[in-house]
């Protein structure tokens, strides 16, 4: 093999790396065989795909020519490492696994549990298995670039899952490892505002919740549901169909409660569980300030509804979990949503614009979100806030009716 050939020599030009793979001994026909080679192409090998089943140091010596054994072991190791470190998978070396090529005239790409590659003319770009996905684009196609670009890789992951610069050793990677993908989140998302509960903690609550309504009938508009089962409130009295509800709940990945804005203070019993109750205090006044709004304009009616979305943590893999969405609170157009932070999100009236407030706490979001609907209310009136009375919201709100 050509010793001046590099994996950029296989760009546009993907019937010499079929032939080299060919000339390794992988075969087409046989679905036994330990080297495996299956091409959806067109005969001129200008457009389509080849599917390669082998070890991972099999396929990296034909796709990096210009390393030598060594260096691809070396490769190979360090490829497995990362993945054995971010994937829930375990992964081997001595283990076949499928890699697919990719390619057209102008392009090439690699995908596989361990390494991803994208490749076009000027633009070569790499990457192990990771956090968050993201490539990293070497100074050239030698093996020193590769890995010092790979290992950068890595050394910035690790900083991103632990939020701060680490000395990488044993202890380091041994928790990355065996930390739990509820025991992450928690500690990634560590709120002042929220309750530390688990999935199925919450979904009990919420049966619970729900028996209890049967009997006080609060809540005449509740509705809990998942992606596939809705719950049927009155049925709740048959301890048998409570468990069966519970368990499919458990079973799905969120959590859906749907209600009339008239009862949300009767949500509280349920929403403790998750967010604390000082905060909660908050909350709520941010969705009466809203719901005051839309009445002034006419908005709203008592069959409106909220929306809570509560996503389940422990279907979910750590790299989703970077910003991701943990509990949602929705009425029209004013979206709660608890992740890292807590974003009030709501269109601005009379216009197409999105307002976004963000903060780590209720209070402060409860105050500017009131100085913000006092302008909104201005613009509906057509007065300055300084002048607006309540006799002009009363007069304002029947002339709307």
């Amino acid at each position: 093999m050509n010793s001046q050939k590099t994996i950029k020599s296989f760009l546009g030009n993907t019937a010499v790396l079929i032939d080299d793979f060919t000339a390794a001994g992988f075969e087409t026909s046989n679905e036994s065989a330990q080297k495996q080679m299956m091409k959806f192409t067109d005969d001129q090998f200008t457009d389509g795909f080849v599917n390669v089943t082998c070890k991972p140091n099999e396929f990296l010596e034909i796709i990096f020519p210009n390393f030598n054994s060594t260096e691809v072991n070396e490769l190979t190791s360090f490829l497995v490492f990362m993945a054995n470190i971010f994937d829930c998978e375990t992964y081997s070396v001595k283990d076949s696994m499928q890699f697919s090529i990719s390619f057209s005239s102008n392009d090439f790409s690699i995908n596989s549990k361990i390494l991803h590659l994208d490749m076009k003319v000027g633009s070569f770009a790499i990457r192990g298995c990771n956090l968050t996905h993201v490539f990293v684009r070497p100074l050239d196609s030698d093996f020193h670039d590769i890995m010092y670009s790979l290992k950068k890789s890595f050394k910035r992951n690790v900083n991103m899952y632990f939020e701060d610069v680490v000395v990488i050793d044993n202890s380091v990677i041994k928790t990355i490892v065996t930390e739990g993908v509820d025991d992450y989140f928690w500690r990634k998302h560590d709120s002042p505002v929220l309750n530390r509960i688990t999935d199925s903690g919450f979904v009990k609550a919420a049966v619970e919740f729900g028996k209890n309504n049967v009997v006080r009938s609060k809540m005449p508009s509740l509705d809990i549901y998942s992606q596939t089962n809705k719950m049927n409130i009155k049925k709740l009295y048959n301890n048998e169909y409570a468990k069966e509800i519970e368990q499919s709940l458990n079973d799905d990945n969120v959590v859906g409660i749907k209600f009339s804005h008239t009862e949300l203070r009767h949500i509280k019993p349920l929403l403790k569980s998750i967010i604390k109750e000082k905060d909660l205090e908050w909350m709520f006044q941010i969705i009466e300030l809203y719901v005051f709004k839309m009445k002034i304009a006419n908005k709203i009616s008592d069959n409106d509804v909220i929306t809570i979305i509560r996503n389940h943590i422990t279907t979910l893999r750590k790299e989703s979990l970077l910003n991701h969405c943990y509990l949602k609170i929705s009425i029209f157009d004013l979206h709660i949503s608890f992740s890292d932070i807590i974003e009030v999100e709501e269109r601005v009236f009379l216009n197409h614009k999105t307002a976004k407030l963000r903060s780590d706490g209720f209070e402060n979001l409860c105050e500017t979100y009131k100085h913000h609907v006092i302008s909104s209310i201005a613009a509906i009136i057509g007065l300055p806030k300084n002048e607006i009375t309540n006799a002009h919201l009363i007069v304002h709100q029947m002339a709307t009716i």
